[in-house]
């Protein structure tokens, strides 16, 4: 399975808006242009989304790192 770039995917779906844009396809061209444009637009969100979800990931992680390293205390208790 070759798995496009967002930006290849992006610029798929740019030609596909453009050729809409055109209104120069025939109604069977317009009906699979229109179906490859949202297949493509859901393709881009989930793609937005499985980064976005990662990046939180990422933060998460390094938030709980720095939260659980060790800390020295001394309460007045421990300095008698």
């Amino acid at each position: 399975m070759n798995i496009r770039s967002y930006q290849e995917t992006y610029a798929e779906l740019q030609t596909v808006l453009t050729s809409l844009e055109r209104d120069s396809s025939s109604i069977d061209e317009l009906s699979q242009n229109l179906t490859r444009g949202f297949d493509l637009l859901e393709e881009l969100k989930a793609r937005l989304c499985t980064t976005e979800a990662q990046v939180e990931a990422i933060i998460a992680a390094r938030t709980e790192s720095k939260n659980a390293s060790p800390t020295v205390s001394t309460t007045p208790e421990e300095s008698n």
